[in-house]
């Protein structure tokens, strides 16, 4: 990438989601990782100091992880700003904008699993944490760009229109028809209802709709024998 302020990791061949940046990662010499996805498009002017600050706070109390965008919201108290993550929250290791301890999130990575096998598997694994963390309110405006492929229409639609910002026209990547946008939004009402669901049901519900690793299975009764 052809800018001053970017360094770009060479990481090789490219293998599967996991190994990728697994690879990546090791390359940093940083104990902290800021991770953000590519299809995230910000919306907002950055504070960069508030994310400076939240990053010392995190190195000096030892926080393994730091969701940036309660969604889910933290389950536990612990400050006026920000919550905890207990061990039997689902999505814990969700990855939308996140700060990360490097040796933590290196653990937790397995090779060949894509984002969201690692993000309901990772979570599961992530149980011999403690220090798992979540903002109260957002600190970076942005939205999401892809899903299974295809751009989300209200984002495409936004993107599009700030020609400045991207060029879109000539992107090749298929757009979501208006029923298939209506199905990923009903999908993500779903979504929030099952949080309405005490937390051992929710786990039942997730893990009967995909396969999930002996190891897996195994952790999640430890949790919730």
């Amino acid at each position: 990438y052809s800018d001053t302020r970017v360094t770009t990791l060479k990481i090789g061949e490219d293998k599967s989601w996991s190994e990728n940046l697994i690879n990546a990662v090791n390359l940093l010499p940083e104990s902290k990782v800021l991770f953000f996805l590519e299809d995230a498009f910000l919306v907002e002017r950055v504070d960069s100091e508030k994310i400076m600050k939240l990053i010392e706070w995190s190195s000096s109390k030892k926080v393994e992880y730091l969701r940036l965008r309660p969604d889910p919201k933290p389950d536990l108290k612990y400050n006026n700003e920000i919550g905890l993550i207990s061990k039997q929250a689902m999505w814990r290791t969700s990855l939308f904008i996140s700060i990360w301890d490097k040796k933590v999130l290196l653990d937790l990575l397995i090779p060949g699993e894509n984002a969201w096998q690692f993000e309901i598997d990772g979570t599961i694994r992530s149980y011999k944490y403690e220090n798992f963390f979540s903002v109260k309110k957002p600190v970076i405006q942005y939205l999401h760009g892809v899903e299974k492929g295809k751009w989300i229409l209200k984002t495409y639609n936004k993107v599009k229109a700030k020609r400045s910002v991207i060029d879109i026209k000539n992107n090749k990547r298929e757009v979501m028809s208006k029923m298939e946008y209506r199905e990923y939004i009903l999908s993500g009402f779903k979504g929030r209802l099952i949080l309405l669901i005490p937390m051992k049901y929710r786990w039942i519900i997730i893990l009967r709709k995909r396969k999930i690793s002996d190891l897996s299975s195994q952790m999640y009764r430890t949790l919730f024998r």
